[in-house]
């Protein structure tokens, strides 16, 4: 087993030293991307409130790129780690087409039983009304470059920026931070052998609460959990990378062919708009087991699949914990 620090376990980041790494990079994409916004308006000669939303959009996506993806590549690279293993890519080959396939209609299915949850913890918010109303305040603030962003009038050009600048590039800089880096060393971190469950926890309430939407929160913990559940499944980050990518063209395609539908408080997300407490706790109902049974079912399909083992030898003993770990009788009593 490799030495220990207080940043430090078995060569990857301890639970509290990733999550401030996590904040700091969050920061720091948040700083660029104003620098960059700002930059735009300078060159422009116009006032910050008149930039356009494309502008805004594309230099967000710029500040993902750069921050969060090249970023935390940088970060893995050195602090010496491997980043085959710490993006998940480990499990690339033996990944079956099928566990693609599945993880859009699952991710869609976690996208629609988290904006449901939302739905009902909004109601509960109503009754801070002195906080609800700021809350409202910030998210229409975001709402409001997103969707002038994709609605407004684009050439072909302009409209393949949008999309690959909300559909793609947010995806995968989320899947690299969040599910690559983040979940890998929180799982590889612990003291007596991997702890996946807890990494998928941790990782998934800093991806929740990252977004600065605190309506959509719970929404996008349940997202959070699905999307590293799956990529801890089959060791591969591609996966919910397909499906996390997938979600946001559908939500980019639902604003561009159904404006009228992107109104409401939750149009960021699924446009659901003003949905009642019954409706949605109906929609729950029905859509939490469709959730849980095709989770079940990928579970059954990535049964096999050995990508999510440890690297040999981090441990000093394999985790007999973990039933998911693929370790023989006579290994799990050396």
């Amino acid at each position: 087993m490799t030495e220990s620090n207080w940043l430090q376990r078995n060569g990857y980041f301890r639970i509290g030293t990733s999550l401030l790494i996590v904040l700091g990079i969050a920061i720091l994409f948040q700083a660029f991307g104003a620098v960059l916004v700002t930059s735009v308006d300078a060159v422009r000669g116009d006032s910050l409130k008149e930039t356009p939303p494309i502008a805004e959009l594309i230099a967000t996506g710029i500040a993902q790129l750069v921050v969060m993806l090249l970023g935390t590549m940088l970060l893995v690279r050195i602090a010496r780690q491997d980043p085959i293993r710490v993006f998940r890519l480990q499990g690339f080959e033996e990944t079956p087409a099928m566990a693609y396939v599945l993880a859009i209609p699952i991710i869609f299915a976690a996208q629609l039983v988290g904006s449901m949850i939302s739905v009902l913890w909004e109601h509960v918010l109503q009754h801070l009304p002195v906080i609800y109303s700021h809350i409202k305040e910030l998210e229409k603030l975001s709402e409001n470059v997103t969707k002038g962003a994709i609605m407004g009038k684009h050439s072909l050009l302009e409209a393949v920026l949008v999309f690959v600048t909300i559909a793609i590039v947010p995806a995968l800089s989320e899947e690299i931070l969040f599910r690559g880096f983040m979940q890998t060393n929180i799982e590889f971190s612990g003291k007596h052998g991997p702890r996946p469950y807890v990494a998928i926890l941790w990782t998934s309430l800093a991806f929740a609460i990252i977004h600065f939407e605190p309506i959509e929160l719970p929404g996008l913990f349940v997202l959070g959990l699905v999307l590293g559940w799956m990529s801890y499944r089959t060791g591969n980050l591609l996966v919910g990378s397909v499906g996390h990518v997938a979600n946001n063209a559908a939500i980019v395609l639902v604003m561009l062919l159904l404006p009228q539908a992107s109104e409401g408080p939750h149009s960021a997300v699924l446009s659901e708009g003003e949905t009642s407490i019954t409706d949605a706790a109906t929609t729950l109902v029905i859509a939490l087991p469709v959730l849980i049974i095709s989770l079940v079912g990928y579970y059954r399909l990535t049964n096999s699949l050995t990508a999510r083992n440890p690297p040999p030898g981090l441990f000093e003993h394999p985790s007999a914990s973990e039933p998911d770990q693929h370790y023989t009788e006579d290994q799990l009593h050396l």
